[in-house]
């Protein structure tokens, strides 16, 4: 059985420590200071609570060889599957895929975890925390339990259907063929039509789909941190957080500046780059959560004995939500 998860931080208002002084006039010293408010410990406890998720999921998987087992729910949705929309093959492969994205989550949680125990990536640190929210959300979405076997496979064709567009629109970009990959965008379209309503890709940026419109990166997240609570768009709120500095949006990066004081410069004034480590873990919270959450769903869907996940789990999400209760 899992613990609960407590995301009542995640209310704060976002960047309400990052408030910028000014919105014009504000220019970064040619030798950038960051600063912090918390000692480094603080940075490198955060970062080595990272490792600990990944490190006691990754025994977990290892112990079970990546295999769901025998009388899991992953084993009975196969044996189930009807065979008249997807067959047991369809739902088989989307067990196996959804692992992928977890592997990605991992793999950018890692790199986070160094960058927070480093001296550098301020900036870069919430492009690393955007992939592993998308990564993880991606898995937490596919391994949703309650769904029956032929709406997991749909969902997994929706991913495969993305995936192939984008194929096509780089390789047609570029100057090559594609019709090989149109093909297959084909060939899962027909399969479906007569059970679901098909759609055509619309132009760059609006895969194909079959059945219902896939959910959006932000409507994932905020399926796992929760929908709008006394005014707060929790999801919404941290997935436009890490997307301002991730896409270097003016408003994401000014909030990271902090004043110091005017200049001898007429109408500009210097600033520096400021993080602590209670902000980090404010701004990155959904991280090690999301992570979680997807975690526990392939563990609970293989069937897997979670007793060496659930202790590190809670320890590592216990720090990040003291550091982030600093705030």
């Amino acid at each position: 059985m899992h613990v609960p998860l407590r995301l009542e931080i995640l209310t704060h208002r976002a960047g309400a420590a990052h408030r910028p002084t000014g919105s014009r006039g504000v220019a970064v010293a040619p030798s950038v200071a960051v600063t912090s408010s918390a000692p480094k410990d603080g940075f490198r406890a955060i970062g080595d609570a990272l490792v600990w998720l990944y490190e006691a999921f990754e025994r977990v998987r290892a112990a079970n060889d990546s295999a769901w087992l025998p009388g899991s729910p992953a084993a009975g949705e196969i044996r189930a599957a009807s065979g008249v929309t997807w067959k047991s093959d369809d739902v088989r492969n989307a067990w196996v895929d959804l692992m992928l994205p977890l592997a990605s989550a991992g793999d950018h949680l890692m790199t986070l975890a160094d960058v927070l125990r480093g001296s550098r990536g301020q900036f870069a640190s919430y492009t690393l925390a955007r992939g592993a929210v998308e990564a993880a959300t991606k898995t937490w979405h596919l391994a949703e339990p309650g769904v029956d076997a032929d709406e997991r496979a749909r969902r997994r064709a929706n991913d495969r259907l993305a995936s192939l567009q984008a194929q096509v629109w780089l390789l047609e970009g570029a100057g090559e063929d594609a019709s090989k990959l149109r093909a297959r965008i084909d060939a899962i379209l027909n399969s479906a039509r007569g059970h679901y309503a098909v759609k055509v890709a619309k132009g760059f940026g609006n895969p194909p789909f079959v059945g219902a419109k896939p959910p959006t990166e932000m409507e994932l997240l905020r399926g796992v941190l929760g929908q709008a609570s006394q005014g707060v768009d929790v999801g919404g709120t941290t997935y436009r957080l890490l997307s301002g500095v991730a896409h270097a949006a003016g408003y994401g990066l000014v909030q990271m500046i902090e004043s110091m004081g005017p200049d001898a410069r007429p109408g500009v004034a210097q600033g520096r780059v400021r993080q602590s480590s209670p902000i980090a873990a404010a701004h990155f919270l959904a991280v090690p959560v999301t992570y979680v959450e997807a975690a526990n769903r392939v563990i609970d869907g293989y069937g897997w004995d979670s007793s060496a996940w659930t202790d590190p789990m809670v320890e590592a999400l216990t720090v990040w939500r003291d550091h982030a209760r600093q705030v």
